[in-house]
């Protein structure tokens, strides 16, 4: 499947409306087993990261086009996600999956991905919001 928003655009979208109707209209339109996998691990404080919380050096990606790596490889995430990963991964490999996984996506959704971990909401959405689009997940 193409897609033609990056999952920032989406967040970015969303956060920008005024009204909390139109915010959860958008997220509901633009739903995605990627884009619910971001949301719950930014707004789920029982979700841990094995990589520090801090964006890590990075170069990031210069291919045009690139809004759609995020949703196509949202898997890797589970190598840095406690509780679903292999704990004997070396710590080292653990944090260069994820800096592999920031310099392959679109720039604007690796700022997306650093600012998951460090567990700080996205502007203009309140985890009431994403809570309300998606029932159940938080």
């Amino acid at each position: 499947m193409a897609y033609k928003q990056s999952i920032a655009e989406i967040i970015i979208e969303a956060g920008k409306q005024k009204k909390k109707e139109d915010k959860i209209k958008i997220l509901k339109k633009n739903d995605s087993l990627p884009l619910r996998n971001i949301l719950v691990l930014t707004y789920d404080e029982n979700k841990k990261f094995m990589v520090p919380d801090e964006a890590p050096p990075y170069k990031p990606s210069e291919f045009p086009d690139s809004q759609g790596m995020l949703f196509n490889n949202v898997r890797v995430l589970k190598y840095v996600v406690e509780g679903f990963s292999d704990p004997s991964i070396k710590q080292v490999k653990r944090e260069q999956i994820f800096i592999d996984l920031l310099e392959k996506v679109d720039k604007e959704d690796a700022k997306v991905l650093c600012q998951m971990i460090t567990k700080k909401p996205f502007k203009g959405l309140s985890k009431a919001v994403v809570a309300e689009a998606f029932e159940g997940l938080l």
